[in-house]
C-alpha cells in the first residue's frame, strides 16, 4: 500500500535549516518492477518537489513518509523543529499533535465496541449515558452513536469551542454534564451536517463509561498495541522522551514567533488543564501514522473480527455540503450536480472526487499545527500532511500551502502530473519538477 506523509514543524519562515535526519530506503525490487514510472524516479521526484516548496515558501521543517504495498519507501526528515535552531532536525519519530483526525481513533474505539458485541452505531446515547441531557429532550432521547459519529447532531458549527477552549469546566466529563447548557433550539434532530468537537466529546464519555477507563487507554489497549503503535499518546505529558515532542510557532505575515512548547505553553496547549480531549488531544509520529494508515486501508485486518466496520466508517452517511470552490482548497474536484459527497464516521468526507477514484479524507488544526489525511482506496494510497497555523495572520495561509502541495505529491504518485504539471490551490501555484 501506498502513503504519503507530509509533516511541517512550522511554515513560512526562513528557511534556516538545511536537511535534517534522513532515513532513505531502498525501494524494494518486487514493487520497483510493478510500478509504471518506478519507484525509485517517483520517491526522488516527490523529495525534490518537497525541498523546492521548502525553499519557495520559507517552510523551516518537514517530515514525510511513503508506504507501499505494506512497506515503507521513504521516511525522512526535513529542517528543524525549532524555528532559528539547527540541532533540533525533524524526524519520522519527531511527535506532533494530529488535532481532530483524534476523531478517526475515536470511531475506531466506537466502531471495536461495537466488534466486541457491545453496542451498535445506531444505539441511542442516552443508552450508555444515563445522565446525558440536552434542552432538546427529543433529540436526547433519540441522537444516536451514528449522528455524533457523521456530525449530524443538534449542535451547530463548531458549536460550544469556546467554553471548552477557555476552560469553564475542568474536565471531559463535567463538560458533556452541562450540554443541557447549550441552547440548541435552531437545529432539531438529525438537521444534517455541522462541524462540532463536542459530538466526540460525547462519544469519549461513552467509551469511558462502558469499559470504565480512559477512551485513550481503551484505544490503546485494544488498537494501537497489537499494531505496534508505540509513538502515539493520548497528550503530550504522555511522551517518555520530551526531547522527541515538535514545537509549535505563531506567524504574522513571514514574521515567526519564538518555538512553543507543546507541554508548557499556553499558546499552543489545546485546552488550559492539557490534558485528554476526545475531539483533538493524540499526538503522533510519521512513523506510527504510516502504520495507521496500512490498518485503516486493510479496514482493521487482524484486530477486527468484522472489517465491515471499518468500511462503515470510511463511506458517506450524511451529506457534506462543498462547494466545487471549497473543493479545490483540498485538491479534490468536485461537481454537486450528479456527484454526492458524504461525511463518514470520524473523518470528513468521502467520494470520487480525486479524477474519479474513490476518496475519503481527515483533517485536523490546532492553534500550533495543522494536519490533513487523504486516503485513496483504489490505489492503495494515503497521504498526510501538515504544519503550524496560529491565530495570527500569515499570508498565503500556511493551511492552504500545505494542502495543496501535498496534493500535488499525490498526483506524482499516480502519475497525473504529466499532464497537470501545474496546479493552482487557494492562489498558490505548484509545478512539477522533472
Amino acid at each position: 500500500m501506498r502513503a504519503f506523509y507530509l509533516v511541517a514543524s512550522v511554515c513560512f519562515s526562513i528557511l534556516a535549516a538545511s536537511a535534517g535526519a534522513e532515513t532513505n530506503l531502498t525501494v524494494p525490487e518486487a514493487i520497483e518492477k510493478t510500478d509504471g514510472l518506478g519507484l525509485t524516479k517517483k520517491k526522488a521526484k516527490a523529495i525534490a518537489f518537497v525541498e523546492k516548496q521548502m525553499k519557495e515558501y520559507r517552510i523551516p521543517g518537514v517530515m514525510f513518509s511513503v508506504v507501499y504495498k505494506n512497506q515503507t519507501v521513504i521516511a525522512q526528515g526535513l529542517g528543524t523543529t525549532q524555528y532559528g535552531r539547527n540541532n533540533t532536525p525533524v524526524t519520522e519519530h519527531t511527535i506532533f499533535q494530529v488535532g481532530s483526525f483524534t476523531k478517526t481513533f475515536l470511531a475506531l474505539g466506537i466502531a471495536k465496541l461495537i466488534d466486541e458485541g457491545r453496542m451498535a452505531w445506531n444505539d441511542p446515547v442516552k443508552q450508555y449515558l444515563p445522565w446525558f441531557q440536552l434542552q432538546d429532550k427529543y433529540a436526547e432521547k433519540y441522537t444516536s452513536l451514528a449522528d455524533l459519529l457523521s456530525m449530524n447532531s443538534v449542535f451547530g458549527d463548531h458549536d460550544g469551542d469556546i467554553a471548552w477552549s477557555v476552560g469553564v469546566w475542568n474536565s471531559e466529563r463535567d463538560l458533556v454534564k452541562h450540554l443541557d447548557d447549550f441552547n440548541t433550539s435552531d437545529r432539531a434532530l438529525r438537521p444534517g451536517y455541522a462541524y462540532s468537537n463536542l459530538n466526540f466529546e460525547i462519544l469519549g464519555q461513552v467509551i469511558e463509561q462502558t469499559t470504565n477507563g480512559s477512551w485513550f487507554n481503551y484505544i490503546k489497549r485494544l488498537i494501537l498495541d497489537p499494531i505496534g503503535m508505540n509513538e502515539t499518546f493520548g497528550k503530550p505529558a504522555d511522551v517518555p522522551q520530551k526531547s522527541s515532542l515538535s514545537y509549535g510557532h505563531l506567524a504574522c505575515a513571514k514574521t515567526i514567533s519564538r518555538p512553543f512548547s507543546l507541554l508548557n505553553d499556553s499558546e499552543v496547549a489545546l485546552t488550559p488543564s492539557n490534558g485528554y480531549f476526545a475531539a483533538g488531544s493524540i499526538v503522533s509520529s510519521a512513523h506510527d501514522m504510516a502504520i495507521f494508515s496500512k490498518f485503516l486501508l486493510n479496514y482493521g485486518a487482524g484486530v477486527f473480527k468484522n472489517t465491515q466496520l471499518v468500511r462503515d466508517m470510511v463511506t458517506g452517511h450524511t451529506i457534506f455540503p462543498l462547494s466545487p470552490v471549497a473543493a479545490a482548497v483540498f485538491g479534490v474536484q468536485f461537481n454537486p450536480e450528479g456527484s454526492s459527497l458524504g461525511s463518514g464516521y470520524g473523518i470528513d468526507f468521502a467520494g470520487q472526487i480525486l479524477f474519479g477514484k474513490d476518496f475519503f479524507m481527515k483533517n485536523g488544526k490546532t492553534n500550533g499545527f495543522a494536519r490533513g489525511v487523504a486516503f485513496l482506496q483504489s490505489n492503495s494510497l494515503t497521504l498526510q500532511w501538515g504544519d503550524y497555523i496560529g491565530p495570527l495572520i500569515a499570508t498565503p495561509d500556511p493551511t492552504y500551502l500545505i494542502w495543496g502541495a501535498s496534493g500535488f505529491t499525490v498526483y506524482i504518485s499516480i502519475d497525473v502530473n504529466s499532464t497537470h504539471s501545474t496546479i493552482e490551490y487557494s492562489g498558490l501555484k505548484f509545478t512539477s519538477v522533472d
